[in-house]
């Protein structure tokens, strides 16, 4: 296109919007913010050319990382075709076959056909980490029929064994007849083989669950809390505390939702009050620090003059902490620590000490970005929701897996106690020999005593086949790897508004549905980078549910070396995981800048980062504190004013709970604002890197951000070459 020609006399101040030279006709002439550099041009399409060479806008989208999209959407296929057969061919009602802690199935195997029904001794072990990985550890028993009503026998007296003999639940080798005296009853329950206590129960799948289930687990909780003596003064209070939340829950949701504007409004003030609110952080817990070592030293210096008052001794909770605070090691260790973290935090921040002030610069641009669209604010509830409806999925698909299995019953325990059962017949009787356990129930009994066998069963089994073992591995890897996905899509949408709000001029031009523009854009080019990321993450899960399992299967057979190793790889694979998330996210930023791939982002993010190093280790250091502080600030006052508001100071438990809450929506909305803020860091490296603010080469950033850039690299300039 050729250049053309305009009048001298009619110079005029242009900035250009216009996302390509097809566009330019479109073109709205305009002066440029006050804190731009402005430049004169005589032809429009010159500036528009000059602006397209002093920065790498998104203008060259293309489709990233295409082969890894086609594995995504190859193994998503997978994933929706092993779904569809678990659905159509399981069945439900064999989800949750009942077994034992002797691991025999419940109305199935030999020595339990009576008994179809599954009580659970301790419910609360059924809701821990490793029941997830290992099924529940509680120890179990078969019965006949769920129990209809509440028993206990810790206040059993001999007046009491005919009734505790009928109504104590045990399993099928407890001879009840055989129970004369409550030290009976007590070396039954330490065995585990009956149960101590139970409350009324209905059956689900052929499991007794009780019938007000959150009591149960509440009080199973406070029992296990409250076991030892020095904290049993304890349990009534928070009895207190359940009751308070139980009456007052739709206060407690009310006011934890009333913070959603509170933190809005915080994000918002940051933009001006970032400044203050960093430095008075900064000061303000060097100041603490520092009284707290000289008052240490103080107390430890009285203590050692006063040696009667360290003997003192322990009676309760309140004694045993005084107690601990009168010791003068105590106190000599608090102000040896003190001291050594506020050294620490002193040449750390006399070392970044000019980097904070760009760092306060980035969090006022990120607090800019993100008010120009308050929407993202929001956007991660979406891939919240999608990543718990994605784990039911996979979950309920696992258990229908589980029902697809061959089932066949085997003799079990022939080899190591063949000798202790006896079979007449024509009987199969060696290890794992196929049998039918009415067969069994009939024809062998106990040797010397004729009762039934008790070591040797006929046992049911579930083994599954090459093909469900395969399925049971897509499902599981299938769906890490979509939450994984989702949480990349989250983090890749929010850095393509953010870095779109930065390369923009003005900023009044930025669209109004920035964030629907970056979905699409997303969805458009960089589904394959995302699959990329998220599939590096999946795999390091993987390996750590992996050492999650063997760790669960050691525990039973403990051993120093084997627990350390496993110590040692949950370490490694907890580094390398958070490593990769920080490599992914900020090749998702650079993705967003660029249009770039996986490798190629991930590469420009890690050296521009490797050539700012002190400056990314101030805005990570002071937006950790500031984000740390205000999560804390914000939670902590709205449990205040919930005090305040209900003007009773013992429903602390309520306040409580709101400002739990109120802190996890804090820290969901300043995750989104922490993304701002390394989107903008980046940005303004990139555009650094590019541009020298001159005419030809602008800058985006704001006129303030790019001085302290400019001195912070002259200075390190001058040092490097000294």
């Amino acid at each position: 296109m050729p250049k053309q020609k305009s009048d001298k006399n009619s110079k005029i101040p242009a900035k250009i919007e216009a996302e390509s030279e097809d566009d330019f006709e479109n073109v709205e002439l305009q002066s440029p913010p006050a804190h731009r550099v402005q430049i004169e041009v005589q032809d429009p399409l010159v500036e528009y050319r000059t602006r397209q060479s002093s920065v790498e806008p998104l203008r060259k989208n293309q489709c990233t990382d295409v082969i890894c999209l086609l594995i995504f959407v190859i193994f998503f296929g997978m994933v929706i075709f092993v779904g569809f057969f678990a659905m159509t061919k399981g069945e439900d009602n064999r989800i949750l076959t009942p077994i034992d802690s002797n691991e025999n199935f419940c109305g199935k195997d030999s020595n339990v056909l009576d008994v179809p029904y599954l009580y659970i001794l301790d419910l609360y072990k059924c809701i821990d980490i490793h029941s997830l990985l290992v099924g529940c550890t509680s120890d179990s028993i078969c019965v006949s029929k769920c129990p209809d009503k509440d028993f206990n026998v810790t206040d059993c007296t001999e007046n009491d064994i005919e009734r505790i003999r009928k109504e104590i639940l045990c399993d099928t080798f407890v001879d009840k007849k055989e129970i004369h005296s409550c030290e009976d009853v007590e070396k039954l329950v330490e065995e585990k083989r009956c149960a101590s206590e139970y409350v009324t129960t209905k059956s689900i799948s052929r499991i007794c669950m009780p019938r007000d289930i959150i009591s149960t687990l509440n009080e199973t909780f406070l029992a296990r809390l409250f076991k030892f003596r020095l904290f049993s003064g304890f349990r009534d209070i928070a009895i207190e505390a359940i009751n308070q939340i139980k009456s007052e829950w739709k206060e407690i949701v009310g006011c934890t939702l009333s913070s959603i504007l509170i933190c809005l409004a915080f994000i918002f003030l940051l933009r001006w009050f970032a400044g203050p609110i960093i430095w008075i952080s900064v000061f303000g817990l060097l100041g603490i620090l520092l009284a707290g070592s000289v008052f240490s030293f103080m107390r430890y210096s009285t203590l050692k003059n006063n040696p009667e008052e360290q003997n003192r001794r322990l009676t309760n909770v309140k004694a045993l902490i005084q107690n601990l605070f009168d010791k003068t090691d105590t106190w000599l260790w608090v102000a040896c620590i003190l001291t050594i973290i506020f050294s620490i935090i002193l040449i750390v921040v006399s070392c970044i000490f000019k980097r904070i002030r760009i760092a306060i610069e980035i969090v006022k641009e990120g607090s800019r970005a993100v008010n120009s669209s308050i929407f993202t604010m929001f956007f991660p509830i979406v891939p919240l929701i999608l990543q718990g409806l994605t784990i039911l999925f996979i979950v309920y698909v696992y258990l229908k897996l589980n029902t697809l299995g061959d089932h066949m019953y085997k003799l079990k325990g022939v080899r190591n106690y063949g000798d202790s059962c006896k079979c007449s017949g024509e009987f199969d009787y060696k290890e794992r020999a196929i049998c039918d356990p009415t067969t069994f129930k009939n024809n062998c009994t106990e040797v010397g005593t004729g009762d039934l066998c008790k070591k040797v069963k006929c046992a049911f089994e579930e083994e599954d086949s090459l093909k469900i073992t395969i399925f049971k591995c897509i499902n599981v890897f299938g769906g890490i790897w979509l939450i994984s996905f989702l949480s990349a899509f989250n983090e890749i949408v929010l850095a393509s508004v953010y870095s779109r709000w930065y390369w923009t001029y003005n900023k009044s031009k930025v669209p109004f549905c920035a964030l629907c523009t970056a979905v699409y854009r997303t969805f458009r080019y960089h589904i394959g980078t995302i699959a990329f990321g998220s599939l590096l993450i999946a795999i390091c899960r993987i390996l750590r549910l992996m050492v999650e399992y063997i760790k669960a299967q050691c525990d039973k057979y403990p051993n120093k070396f084997t627990q350390f190793i496993i110590w040692v790889f949950r370490c490694v694979f907890w580094c390398l995981e958070h490593f990769i998330q920080f490599v992914n996210q900020n090749a998702y930023i650079m993705c967003a800048i660029k249009g770039t791939n996986f490798c190629k982002s991930a590469k420009d993010a890690f050296t521009l980062l490797l050539q700012n190093g002190i400056r990314f280790t101030a805005l990570f250091t002071v937006t950790t504190c500031l984000f740390m502080m205000c999560k804390l600030l914000i939670s902590i006052g709205v449990a205040t004013l919930v005090l305040i508001y209900v003007h009773n100071y013992e429903m602390i438990a309520p306040a409580i709970l709101v400002g739990i809450g109120t802190y996890i929506i804090a820290d969901l909305f300043f995750g989104v604002y922490s993304m701002a803020n390394k989107t903008m860091f980046l940005c303004s490296l990139e555009d650094a890197s590019k541009n020298d603010g001159s005419k030809t080469h602008p800058y985006f950033m704001s006129r303030r951000l790019s001085k302290l850039l400019t001195k912070s690299s002259k200075r390190e300039s001058t040092i490097a070459e000294k």
